[in-house]
């Protein structure tokens, strides 16, 4: 992963997740997870994927399936992980816009 998002694993470790996230989607990150976590269908785990973008050090958009797994245990203990893994259209030109056409983030065809 340090390669794909193009930084040094040292720097990656101590990374939080908003830092490789494009501004609109950083944005609205906590209530995502928030829903996320809200519609649970099964009390004992949960497990989903979705796929989303990043932004690596040097502005480049990438891909990501991001695979996320949910644990309630007891009343109010709620344990989440999410799995970040390069998605194939990352060898495909893309661009990102919010909702008001605003270029995001783009990448060429690798």
């Amino acid at each position: 992963m340090p390669s794909f998002f193009e930084v040094d694993h040292t720097v990656l470790k101590g990374m939080h997740l908003n830092e490789i996230m494009p501004s609109d989607i950083r944005k609205e990150h906590d209530r995502y997870v928030i829903e996320y976590v809200n519609q649970k269908s099964n009390p004992i785990t949960k497990t989903g994927a979705l796929t989303s973008f990043a932004i690596t050090q040097t502005g480049k958009l990438r891909v990501v399936s991001i695979l996320v797994k949910i644990e309630y245990l007891l009343l109010d203990d709620i344990y989440l992980a999410g799995f970040v893994v390069p998605h194939p259209r990352n060898k495909q030109a893309l661009i990102l816009s919010n909702t008001n056409g605003k270029i995001l983030g783009m990448n060429r065809k690798s």
